[in-house]
């Protein structure tokens, strides 16, 4: 064919073109996937079954009294300080608890936890002819659905003899937020809504419907079909609320119906393997609402613990039984709990019933192990006798195994264990600068939303609950309630390790909210009414990034060694290319107005600002005035004379005096 205006036409390559875009396409969803996975964690539970990772090791510290204690995690998964090998759990009768905080008990340490006291008692029995093994698969912040999850990705679960599900009342919230992230299915709407379970849970069904439950892409997709709907997860419906409804709020009917789908669906494949299946409702009023309204769970297997509570213990109230500082239930209300279970379970195994003395001081002995043995180095806990009656101490060797099979990986190895995982960590947010410099050091882990707290030397005087941790958001409607100066506080929920001390160091971190945050203000207290020290600095990174984009498309208002705008409402810092030193000094800026008074707006560039893409960038409030001013601004030399400036520009604004 001859050439159309002397240009000869070049067919194109279809099959290449295509293989190419498909290409980029399915890299570019990996790498969407792999941010989402480092950097929102918001998916995790979504996408994979919720778990804790073998041997991994973390510092809590009691609520009440801020003794440190370390949470182990053993080869399955359980919150609890020894293995079971695959010959225990085929010999034994397996006994396993799913749940969320309550279950999981970070706040005490793990021989305190309802688990291990129950383990002790029922092996304790002189009619028990079989090995019982308590497994612990509580996990903190999730639901039922997230619950059978975990219990599906079991590799022991066809050896489970008795699944107890201890059910919270803000399940019924977690049920109602999986529903509106799309994680069930229902075959028909309103009050015959058949509540199918959601089709990753069906894994007889498409491979590729189970590969795409497993992403967290497919819920990000999902998260933001519900948002253009105008429902966002979590948040309140006309007929009830979230997680954290009154008790006499209400849930829509397919909440209700899938709440109930769930809990058949996992007593029928409890059953199926040979087991039985168990709800606890825990000693609080709120905790029965759900089941006392549901017509198809009310013939159920349920232990009401606050029945038992209420029936052993005269003039029962809960408050007595929970910390001080914590709504969880304390080490008292854990083996008040253990006693209940236990006695649910003597028929349940065909033991008989022990009499309240013997029982009595079972328990005693149980907690006089820990309270007597050198091996245990955590909070101490020894029960008050209107909860169980004196009795003679466990005699030194039955004490000795008692220690031995409930530590049997040891106080001294967690402790080593946590320590070395300290250290690592402790070089990971020290291997940069500190963010701001005080008497902790503070480092903004940006990425991964949280603040490092460091401080080296440091001893048992520095106490975490004198510090302080405050926002600002870069929306102030993202966070409600806020503060008059524009902070919301923000308690000192560790995240993973608490405060951990080791080798005259200590380093905590803290998670932030999900919102956008402005700036950060932390310190310490000498007292409720007087600051010891104080922090500042500027979070949003996005912010600057903004601002400086804004600021080029402009000429400055005034070039020092820092190039000033002056836009909308708020100044603009920005030096290019910039290292770390350049920042090092006070920045200045003082404005006169027309009357001839001198405003002294002097900041920290940590407060403000951050040094980014190879450049520093600081962004400071500053409405423009009605009448007009002149800025000047600079930095301090620190170590010059007090008139002495690194460098100082000064500009117009409006009207200037």
């Amino acid at each position: 064919m001859a050439a159309v205006g002397g240009c000869e036409r070049t067919p194109m390559n279809t099959p290449w073109n295509a293989l190419l875009a498909i290409a980029s396409l399915a890299v570019g969803l990996a790498f969407a996937e792999g941010v989402l996975r480092l950097f929102h964690t918001g998916y995790e539970y979504m996408a994979e079954p919720p778990r804790r990772d073998y041997r991994s090791v973390y510092k809590f510290r009691h609520p009440d009294t801020g003794t440190p204690h370390a949470a182990v995690y053993n080869n399955l998964g359980g919150r609890q300080h020894r293995n079971f090998t695959p010959q225990q759990l085929a010999e034994g009768v397996n006994i396993a608890f799913f749940g969320d905080s309550f279950t999981e008990n970070l706040r005490v340490p793990a021989p305190y936890s309802f688990t291990e006291v129950l383990d002790f008692l029922l092996n304790a029995h002189p009619d028990a002819t079989s090995r019982f093994n308590v497994l612990n698969f509580g996990v903190a912040d999730t639901g039922p659905g997230r619950q059978y999850i975990r219990y599906r990705t079991l590799a022991a679960r066809q050896s489970l003899r008795h699944v107890f599900y201890v059910h919270c009342f803000n399940d019924m919230g977690d049920t109602h937020r999986a529903a509106q992230w799309g994680l069930w299915e229902s075959g028909q709407r309103g009050a015959d809504a058949a509540g199918h379970l959601v089709t990753r849970l069906r894994w007889e069904t498409s491979p590729w419907v189970r590969a795409l439950s497993g992403l967290h892409l497919t819920y990000l997709a999902l998260d933001a079909y519900h948002r253009v709907r105008g429902v966002v997860p979590g948040a309140t419906t006309a007929n009830g609320g979230d997680g954290a409804a009154e008790v006499g709020g209400r849930f829509d009917a397919e909440t209700i119906a899938v709440f109930e789908a769930v809990l058949q669906r996992w007593r029928s494949e409890v059953e199926a393997n040979g087991g039985t299946f168990h709800v606890v409702l825990l000693p609080r009023a709120k905790d029965g609402v759900w089941f006392e309204r549901s017509e198809s769970l009310a013939s159920w297997e349920v232990v009401d613990l606050r029945a038992c509570f209420a029936e052993a213990i005269p003039g029962y109230r809960y408050e007595d039984f929970r910390f001080r500082r914590d709504f969880h239930w304390n080490e008292a209300g854990n083996m008040v709990a253990a006693h209940c279970l236990y006695r649910q379970l003597e028929p349940v195994l065909g033991l008989a019933r022990q009499p309240r003395e013997a029982l009595a001081q079972s328990r005693y002995a149980y907690y006089q192990a820990f309270q007597d043995s050198s091996a245990w180095e955590g909070e101490r806990f020894v029960p008050a006798s209107r909860w169980a009656l004196p009795g003679s101490a466990a005699p030194p060797r039955q004490a000795h195994r008692i220690v031995a099979r409930y530590l049997a990986m040891g106080a001294a190895e967690a402790q080593r264990v946590g320590e070395t995982l300290m250290r690592a960590r402790y070089r990971a947010i020290t291997a940069s600068a500190p963010t701001v410099r005080s008497v902790w050091n503070i480092h903004a882990r940006r990425q991964e939303g949280r603040v490092a707290y460091v401080k080296a030397p440091c001893g048992a005087e520095d106490e975490v609950r004198n510090i302080f941790l405050r926002v600002r958001p870069a929306d102030p409607r993202a966070a409600g309630f806020m503060r008059p100066d524009g902070f919301v506080d923000i308690p000192l929920q560790f995240d993973d390790i608490g405060l951990a001390m080791f080798d005259g160091k200590c380093l905590m971190t803290v998670r932030l909210p999900g919102w956008r945050i402005g700036t950060v203000w932390t310190g310490g207290r000498e007292s409720p009414h007087a600051r010891g020290w104080s922090a500042r600095f500027y979070w949003d990174l996005d912010g600057l990034r903004s601002a400086a984009r804004r600021a080029a498309v402009r000429p400055p208002d005034a070039s020092g060694a820092f190039a000033v705008h002056h836009a909308g409402s708020a100044l603009t810092y920005v030096r290019e290319p910039c290292v770390a030193a350049d920042v090092r000094h006070r920045f200045f800026l003082h404005v006169r107005g027309r009357s001839g008074r001198i405003a002294n707006l002097d900041f920290h560039f940590g407060e403000r600002g951050a040094v980014l893409d190879n450049m520093c960038v600081a962004v400071v409030p500053f409405p423009k005035p009605r009448r007009g001013a002149r800025v000047y601004t600079g930095q301090f030399d620190q170590h010059a004379a007090d008139e002495g400036r690194v460098w100082e520009v000064e500009f117009a604004i409006g009207k200037g005096p």
